[in-house]
């Protein structure tokens, strides 16, 4: 596990019993303290998912770590590389894919000290793990089907009609019918010994919150790559889809523990 200044930090992805991971994901810190997390999950349904998701991370990535100075304006960041991905999606479905569409879901965190940006589109999850109160909180909601009808408060004819649908996807991070806008956000407070949580759904689907925190908590000092783990366990549960993890961990003082 990697620490750096406020975090002990892992990242896991595997296949699982899949043939390829759709799945791909990073986690790192910048020379202004900055930390960056995100998971993109692929749509499976689409030919080129794994190049979506790929793709997707490797220009936050690479933006985050080249940039020369530290990152003020989060939501014009964020936004600003959104579009330059949708633009290589558009161009790489145009040349070669046929024009055929090209998407990916995602979960994004940008902490700085005690401050955590939470961005997400699609349905991979973050959850928070408050110390204070010894219980999970789901930070983002899901862009599915199920929870469109009941944000437009549809009927319940509507929701029998759809209800072999429920999970399918409202938006991603697409060639086609995507707005930068379709990406939500919010600004949470984070707590020393608070835990967060980015899970693809291929493992959030699988795991028991309570045996997980469990398990940090018997094996905290250890500093475990904590992602391997609850890799582990999703998969040990029968996951049948790929499976991504980052671990963050608020530690107890600013230097970090070695």
């Amino acid at each position: 596990m990697k620490k750096k200044y406020l975090y002990n930090y892992s990242f896991y992805t595997t296949k699982g019993i899949r043939p390829v991971n759709e799945d791909a994901g990073w986690i790192g810190t910048n020379k202004f303290n900055q930390t960056l997390a995100i998971i993109c999950d692929g749509v499976g349904c689409q030919k080129g998912s794994d190049l979506a998701s790929s793709i997707t991370v490797d220009i936050f990535k690479n933006s985050f770590i080249k940039k020369k100075t530290k990152i003020f304006a989060i939501n014009r960041w964020v936004n600003k590389n959104l579009l330059k991905t949708f633009l290589k999606l558009n161009s790489i479905a145009k040349n070669n894919l046929q024009n055929k569409q090209i998407s990916t879901t995602m979960i994004l965190c940008f902490m700085e000290k005690n401050i955590a940006h939470i961005f997400w589109i699609g349905d991979s999850r973050i959850y928070l793990f408050s110390s204070s109160n010894n219980s999970w909180k789901q930070l983002t909601k899901d862009h599915n089907l199920y929870n469109y009808l009941t944000d437009k408060k549809a009927s319940s004819l509507m929701f029998d009609k759809y209800k072999d649908k429920f999970y399918y996807l409202t938006k991603s991070i697409s060639n086609k019918n995507f707005k930068v806008s379709d990406v939500e956000h919010k600004k949470i407070k984070i707590n020393q010994s608070d835990i967060i949580l980015l899970l693809s759904d291929g493992a959030y689907n699988y795991i028991d919150f309570d045996e997980v925190i469990k398990y940090i908590k018997d094996n905290r000092e250890n500093h475990t790559s904590f992602a391997k783990q609850i890799s582990k366990i999703a998969l040990n549960n029968l996951s049948d889809d790929n499976i991504s993890v980052i671990y963050i961990d608020f530690l107890n003082n600013n230097n970090g523990k070695n």
